[in-house]
């Protein structure tokens, strides 16, 4: 399954595996409260968000294990991904973070670059709005593209950005090729 987007499990949503046509989404608080629940009562992976231009993403030294380099086949070594038309990270982003209900064996694929003072961490992951949480500051503001195995053997693959889509109509480059479509 590939996820091409960002913000999709802001809210936890769980299915019914007798019935996988049926969800339940948790809608929780958001912006500053004076109480935490712990983290997957009420987000799952949304972190981030921004406006302005975003980013591309580096691949991780994991990525160029056999067992997954064939996503990035026909890219450069160093080559950024998705660094061109305002760039694949941005608007909504997601991290990969198991404190936050993020599959704990899921393999990180690339993280994007630092993202400008534009971009933050989302208001329901901070109790109350402190300094250090924008991009250049917060080690928190980025995308992560993961791979993971289901326990039934089907691979998810997430690219962590809303902006993903938006790039993959630029018909170029890194985004059509890490998506198989080149």
């Amino acid at each position: 399954m590939m996820y091409l987007g960002g913000n999709g499990f802001y809210w936890v949503t769980s299915y019914d595996p007798t019935r996988s046509h049926r969800i339940e989404v948790r809608r929780g608080v958001q912006g500053c409260r004076a109480f935490e629940l712990p983290g997957g009562e009420f987000v799952h992976s949304m972190t981030a968000w921004g406006l302005g231009a975003g980013v591309g993403s580096k691949r991780s030294e994991v990525s160029f294990d056999s067992a997954v380099s064939w996503i990035f086949e026909g890219t450069e070594k160093d080559e950024l991904i998705g660094a061109f038309g305002g760039g694949a990270s941005s608007d909504e982003i997601d991290r990969h973070d198991a404190a936050l209900g993020s599959q704990e064996d899921a393999v990180v694929l690339a993280t994007s670059e630092t993202h400008s003072d534009l971009f933050g961490v989302f208001n329901e992951e901070i109790m109350f709005p402190m300094l250090d949480m924008m991009g250049p500051t917060c080690a928190k503001v980025r995308s992560d593209m993961v791979i993971f195995e289901t326990a039934g053997g089907e691979r998810v693959f997430s690219v962590g950005s809303i902006n993903w889509i938006w790039t993959m109509g630029q018909w170029r480059g890194t985004i059509m090729r890490t998506t198989w479509l080149e």
